[in-house]
Parts: structure tokens; sequence; C-alpha cells
């Protein structure tokens, strides 16, 4: 009898653990704040190839952010789309990858990472990623807004 109770009330708390994660993935509800978040990243790190590319036409960065702003762009359409938010954040872990690589190539580009515009451009940039990665991570955005898709 000892071994039947505990068994369900194993099952029951597997189902409570288990369901919801399902849910959560079928059921993304926060789509519309995510697909802002990805159209401010784009829109920002189009500011930034151009800023970079008056200081330097020839800066390798320069394709880098373009390739950003299009892998932001082409996340905006897919969550407007209907994208679930796993393939989402898929889609995002691309531009986290190239994100971090552009940091590291930015610090090496004394051409560039100098320039008045470039920094403050820079800095937007930033903040437009930190809050769409807020919003593909579940955290709170600075508003103080929940961001986690509810199940």
């Amino acid at each position: 009898m000892m071994r039947i109770v505990l068994t369900n009330s194993l099952l029951t708390l597997s189902m409570a653990v288990i369901l919801p994660a399902a849910v959560w993935a079928d059921q993304w509800t926060g789509p519309e704040e995510a697909a802002r978040s990805a159209r401010e990243f784009a829109d920002a790190a189009q500011r930034l190839q151009k800023a970079i590319h008056d200081v330097s036409e020839e800066s390798p960065l320069v394709a880098e952010v373009q390739r950003l702003s299009r892998l932001a762009g082409q996340l905006h359409d897919a969550v407007q789309k209907g994208a679930t938010h796993e393939d989402a954040l898929e889609d995002f872990r691309k531009i986290e990858r190239d994100y971090a690589h552009f940091e590291g190539g930015l610090k090496k580009a004394h051409d560039v990472h100098h320039d008045e515009q470039v920094v403050a451009e820079v800095k937007k940039t930033k903040a437009a990623f930190d809050r769409l990665q807020a919003q593909m991570s579940g955290r709170r955005s600075a508003g103080g807004e929940q961001t986690t898709p509810r199940p």
C-alpha cells in the first residue's frame, strides 16, 4: 500500500514538472515583446554599421554588424509569423554568438572603437541587445515587466 502511494505521489510530482514545460514550449505568450526587441536590435545594429562604415569603409566589422542586423530582422519576422519560443531561441543563439564575436573584434579594431559616434552607437546597440537577451531568456527587463513567456 505504501509503495502505491509513493509511486502515485512521484508520478503526480513528475507530471507537475513535465507538463508546464511542454505547455510553455508550445504556447509562447510573449512574442510581441520579443519581436519588438529583435526589431530594435536590428535597427540599432544598422545605425552602428553606418557609424563604423563612416569611420572605416574597409572594416570587417561592417559586415559583422550587417549580419547581426539581418539575423535580428529574421528573428523579428519569424516571431511575427508565429515561431515557437524554442525556434526563436535557437535563432537568438546565433545572434548571441555573432554578437560576442563582434564585441571581441571591436576591441581589436583600433581604427573604429575610439570614434565618438561609434562609441555612442555601440552603447545603444548593447542596450538593445541586452533587452533582446532579457526577452529571450525570460528575465525581467529594465522596466520591471515580466518577460517570461507564461504557460
